[in-house]
């Protein structure tokens, strides 16, 4: 697949979120980063993730969070996708259910394109039918087919 910096690959996907609180929203898509080999410091890697969602809410509009950390706990950009088809609260912008959440951890030292990143994924969100392809993506398959119309 092409990538786009890194932001159009996604290192694990879970297509319905059991979780129905915000932190643990971000507690369990960490934890999938985690199962598949990628994070080195759990603990940091969340503490990190909190501190950055208590200081403003990743919740941007139209059902996307996209809740971020630098962390020492990756030694490369790593993304989790998980959907939530019923919606969380997530302290978003617009107040709506968020349903779409791209966790991204990126390492604390280097030179990450951060802001290029999420400046993209929230723009592609903003169209309704790539956001309705994503939402209906219920296997890493499907979900690589919708990232790659990214590039």
């Amino acid at each position: 697949m092409k990538r786009n910096k890194g932001c159009g690959r996604i290192d694990s996907f879970i297509p319905e979120i059991r979780s129905s609180e915000k932190w643990e929203v971000i507690r369990e898509l960490t934890s999938s980063l985690v199962a598949a080999g990628f994070v080195s410091d759990p603990e940091t890697a969340l503490s990190d993730l909190f501190d950055r969602e208590r200081s403003m809410s990743t919740g941007i509009t139209l059902g996307l969070a996209i809740p971020h950390a630098r962390t020492g706990s990756v030694s490369t950009r790593r993304t989790a996708l998980g959907l939530s088809r019923n919606g969380i609260d997530f302290d978003s912008i617009d107040g709506a259910l968020s349903r779409v959440f791209f966790l991204t951890l990126t390492p604390s030292t280097g030179n990450w394109p951060d802001l290029d990143c999420l400046a993209l994924l929230s723009g592609a969100y903003s169209d309704p039918k790539w956001r309705e392809s994503l939402l209906s993506c219920s296997s890493m398959d499907e979900v690589i087919k919708v990232m790659e119309r990214l590039n």
